[in-house]
């Protein structure tokens, strides 16, 4: 294993935030991707030669099956239809994904999935019903699986009331025991949003830590082990903040997004990082700097630094 991995994010494809692989129950949105594969080609073709892609795969609680209590009862047919095309491409390209299950901000964007995501979190039918078939599957495609992020910045469940500090701990726990026993032992992470999250959780049954950070400077704080349990640390999102989509942000990300991401990617290799992905750029019209991103970080990836 490479002892600095450089990879980007692919939260979802085709901007379709909650129905990109499958159907969501709850917006009622068909699933995207079975209609568009060749997005999936063309978008592998372009970040060929990075070490890591990070994808989403339950946000907004899509491919998910619930009952009329809203207890998670199964995985959709078509969600991992999907889910297998994204992880053939990829181990294709000689990459490996990290697959985030959820995104706990979802209780801000889609506020009728709390009473769904409390279940899932504080009951035990989601390593039931949908971790066990969920790991059967990704053990056929072991090879492009490089870890699992449990959750992407649980610090949302707790900002939205959707559980408690105890509960979560505990359902994470449970969760990355689960990834680690006998049948299958995939390494897992948790995505913080904060640093100092991380470094709180690193005594979690984790394989690693993982936080994230956005500024405009582009610095990032020196990695040291004894902040995080002597577990290894990687950056699962970096990047230029987006504060708003005004015409000066737009532009100051269109301007300063790729190179910010770059001095990050610099600097966490410099100070001990085990790995850093950065974010998308976000906002409409930001085709060609995310082109201009995905092309540095590829370079990055393949040329050394």
């Amino acid at each position: 294993m490479k002892e600095f991995l450089i990879g980007l994010n692919k939260p979802w494809f085709g901007g379709q935030y909650d129905h990109d692989l499958g159907n969501n129950q709850f917006t009622k949105w068909d699933p995207y991707l079975p209609n568009n594969l060749d997005l999936v080609r063309s978008f592998f073709g372009e970040v060929q030669g990075i070490d890591i892609l990070r994808i989403w795969l339950f946000e907004g609680l899509e491919g998910l099956i619930f009952d009329h209590d809203n207890e998670v009862v199964s995985i959709e047919r078509i969600f991992l239809e999907s889910l297998k095309t994204i992880l053939d491409w990829a181990a294709r390209s000689k990459m490996r994904t990290y697959l985030c299950l959820f995104d706990a901000w979802t209780a801000k964007h889609r506020p009728m999935t709390v009473n769904a995501m409390g279940l899932i979190v504080n009951g035990i039918r989601f390593i039931n019903n949908v971790l066990t078939k969920l790991c059967d599957f990704l053990s056929n495609h072991a090879p492009a699986i490089f870890a699992i992020d449990l959750m992407n910045e649980p610090e949302g469940l707790i900002k939205y009331n959707v559980t408690t500090h105890n509960e979560l701990e505990y359902a994470l726990n449970r969760w990355c025991n689960y990834l680690h026993n006998d049948h299958h032992n995939f390494k897992c992470s948790v995505g913080w949003m904060r640093r100092e999250n991380a470094s709180k959780y690193s005594y979690l049954d984790v394989d690693f830590c993982d936080f994230h950070i956005y500024n405009r400077s582009g610095e990032i704080p020196h990695y040291d082990e004894n902040d995080f349990g002597k577990k290894r640390c990687i950056i699962g999102e970096c990047g230029y903040p987006a504060v708003d989509d005004s015409s000066r942000q737009l532009a100051l990300r269109r301007d300063y997004g790729v190179w910010t991401a770059k001095k990050m990617v610099l600097e966490a290799r410099n100070k001990s990082y085990y790995g850093i992905l950065p974010w998308p750029i976000e906002g409409p019209q930001m085709d060609e700097a995310n082109r201009q991103l995905n092309s540095t970080v590829v370079q990055l990836a393949t040329h050394g630094i």
